[in-house]
């Protein structure tokens, strides 16, 4: 297994485990994406790739994480806005 393979495994197990215990104890369901998602913006990283050099565990995921409001991730649209002028009478 080269490398890289088994960075990404290590990742992926420890976000599966991760979302495991974070659901135990959440109402909604957060899916492992989402805790990627939020772990790269707790951590302050440019893209997910880079979680891929850290060698982090779920304990260190779950911890990072907690309290994190994953609805942000998820922003429903409020409302349309209109910012074209009306169209002009020809009166």
């Amino acid at each position: 297994m080269s490398e890289l393979s088994h960075k990404i495994n290590f990742l992926l197990r420890a976000l599966d485990k991760a979302s495991a215990e974070i659901n135990s104890k959440s109402v909604s369901k957060i899916s492992a994406g989402d805790i990627e998602s939020a772990l790269v913006d707790v951590l302050g990283i440019d893209e997910p790739m880079d979680l891929l050099e850290l060698e982090i565990t779920a304990e260190f995921i779950v911890d990072q994480l907690e309290g994190y409001e994953y609805a942000k991730l998820h922003p429903e649209e409020m409302g349309h806005i209109n910012l074209e002028p009306p169209p002009k009478s020809r009166l």
